[in-house]
């Protein structure tokens, strides 16, 4: 087995195995007969085992796959389960655009302030389309990216969620791709930490959290990464992200 970091298995997977680009066809075999599937809907979900359970298992890679239903999708130091974390997001990236979640949004405020080295978690995003009337699937694009650079402000709330009647569900992903959208990613860990303490301030649900959360965050920090985080006020870096 190989230890590999996170973008070592990253390079490899684009320079050395050139995903972007590269196409192939679902197939369903049943008894006698064969179909090529054409449901785009499927398409994500089998990426993501194809990721899993060929090729980092076949480049005989020292990983763990966590096969649960919480983050992250890997480990890349299975002696360490505190860093080289990842996860993988797929999505269509011919009709759809980014249409995943990036963590349901009350579970990852808590879970940050215990385990503060999941805001270093990777992302890779892999971006696909398909032909529905051959069902070629084809990789468009695939990017390694940090939790800040997939997150973005909205015209609702400091950190773009998914909310339905007043009540928040998900932090949702920015469109960080070509000129889609109208809120810039976040330029670093900071200012993402920023909008989820304004949103924590201004959404009822977790506003009785609000006054020492970010306190308890930085000191969970310091204590595993000996940094102290200088996170500044929301208002004060509000203009970057929200015209």
């Amino acid at each position: 087995m190989k230890n590999v970091t996170i973008e070592q298995a990253y390079d490899e997977l684009v320079g050395g195995f050139k995903i972007n680009n590269a196409s192939g066809n679902i197939q369903f075999n049943l008894k006698d007969f064969q179909i090529v599937v054409k449901q785009p809907n499927v398409v994500g979900n089998i990426i993501e085992e194809w990721l899993s359970d060929y090729w980092l298992e076949h480049k005989k890679y020292n990983i763990t796959h966590n096969l649960g239903q919480t983050a992250p999708d890997f480990w890349f130091d299975p002696d360490n389960k505190e860093h080289e974390l990842l996860e993988i997001k797929c999505f269509d990236y011919i009709n759809r655009g980014p249409g995943f979640d990036i963590a349901n949004f009350q579970s990852y405020i808590r879970e940050i302030v215990d385990k503060p080295y999941r805001l270093h978690s990777k992302y890779l995003a892999i971006g696909y389309g398909m032909d529905v009337e051959s069902g070629l699937v084809t990789i468009h694009q695939v990017w390694l990216k940090n939790v800040w650079e997939m997150c973005c402000s909205s015209s609702s709330r400091p950190i773009k969620v998914q909310e339905k009647k007043n009540v928040i569900y998900n932090i949702r992903p920015s469109v960080w791709y070509g000129n889609r959208s109208n809120f810039p990613t976040f330029e670093s860990l900071e200012d993402f930490l920023a909008a989820i303490e304004q949103t924590i301030y201004d959404y009822s649900q977790t506003r009785p959290i609000a006054e020492h959360w970010l306190a308890n965050l930085k000191e969970s920090y310091r204590k595993v990464y000996g940094v102290s985080l200088d996170v500044p006020r929301w208002y004060d870096v509000k203009g970057k992200y929200v015209k």
